[in-house]
């Protein structure tokens, strides 16, 4: 149970409201209150809050009997834009979006930068054109996807492809210069958010969103939530250790992202068939999955790797059946679009943005 100042509980249902505006809107006042579990006088009061401060607005609708119709509201879409800059395969995308994630101005471009003050002179110029195309709203926030982990601190960490952006908050470098509110996040996390609110929420609670390409990682969801652990390094698979070899009962362990990486150069080097190549490709995909199944238990993982296909996954299914409770096998499915990342980053960014006050829970962990 929530307990608290009356102000600080009146902020949490204003949030709480909003969040599930952007979430499930258009949506009526009986509605919120069935699934916030708060009264209708207390919906009734926030929501018109909201309107009067034009946060919200009335939804078009032909719903309802002749009589009078059932109110349906929504996020404003034109009370604030998103800038969202999302990092994927060296280039960078850009994206502003209204309050409903509908594109004002989607531009791509290859990263060049090679050091830190190339990167911020990057981003500066991104933030300046979004700045000159927004002057006239009120509301404004960024996101950026980027391919390391960031801290509890906002740091910028493990992070190979960029190592310059190494210990670097980008988050307050970017709201202290331009005083926009600012959200930076894993690129797979973001995926994940995106792939989760598109094609899994209402069918699964826990989930695993699992991308290899030049780098390794993964997104967790458990019970609706994403799941980022005690340093925000939950997730980074490619640590995860396998049996390299055994010498005199002593045993060696190498990485999966080593061992993953060795594979394919001697794919690319011809040192290995193509048949023999593949066999050991689902053998070292269902050690990364056995491990996710044995500890979290996911109703469903989406895969976005290399040469992942029907037969892939028919052939995984049967590997991990070798080990696994067939019971306990999840739906596997593949996951190739790229538009996750960008619509995970614009429900990240506008979820956080919404949300004034963040309960901390007093657990240790």
């Amino acid at each position: 149970m929530l307990t608290g100042s009356p102000n600080i509980l009146r902020k949490y249902n204003q949030d709480l409201i909003r969040r599930l505006i952007h979430k499930f809107g258009p949506i009526t006042k009986p509605e919120l209150s069935k699934i916030s579990h708060l009264s209708v006088p207390t919906v009734n009061k926030i929501v018109d809050d909201l309107l009067g401060s034009e946060i919200l607005c009335l939804a078009e609708n032909n719903e309802g009997n002749v009589g009078r119709k059932a109110q349906k509201f929504m996020i404003n879409p034109d009370k604030g834009r998103i800038l969202v800059l999302y990092y994927q395969d060296r280039t960078m995308t850009t994206n502003i979006t209204d309050f409903l994630g509908q594109n004002v101005f989607s531009a791509q471009d290859v990263d060049k930068s090679t050091d830190l003050p190339s990167f911020l002179s990057f981003i500066d110029e991104k933030i300046n054109h979004f700045l000159d195309m927004t002057k006239e709203k009120q509301d404004l926030a960024v996101c950026v996807g980027i391919p390391g982990v960031v801290s509890s601190q906002n740091l910028i960490l493990n992070i190979p492809s960029k190592s310059y952006l190494e210990g670097f908050n980008l988050k307050n470098y970017i709201e202290k210069k331009f005083n926009l509110s600012t959200f930076v996040e894993n690129d797979v996390n973001l995926k994940t958010i995106g792939f989760f609110n598109g094609e899994v929420k209402g069918k699964y609670d826990n989930f695993v969103y699992i991308y290899i390409s030049e780098g390794f990682g993964s997104g967790i969801i458990i019970k609706g939530d994403l799941f980022k652990g005690y340093s925000n390094f939950a997730g980074e698979f490619g640590h995860m250790p396998i049996i390299k070899n055994r010498l005199n009962d002593f045993v060696r362990l190498s990485p999966i992202e080593k061992e993953y990486n060795s594979l394919i150069e001697k794919i690319l080097t011809s040192q290995i068939e193509e048949e023999e190549a593949f066999q050991k490709y689902i053998q070292l995909l269902s050690v990364i999955l056995c491990n996710f199944i044995s500890v979290i238990n996911p109703g469903l993982i989406a895969l976005q790797a290399p040469k992942i296909n029907e037969e892939s996954i028919t052939a995984l299914k049967e590997e991990l059946m070798l080990v696994i409770p067939e019971d306990a096998i999840p739906v596997l499915k593949i996951a190739q679009e790229k538009k996750y990342g960008l619509d995970g980053a614009f429900d990240y960014c506008l979820d956080n943005f919404l949300t004034s006050i963040h309960i901390v829970h007093q657990k240790g962990y």
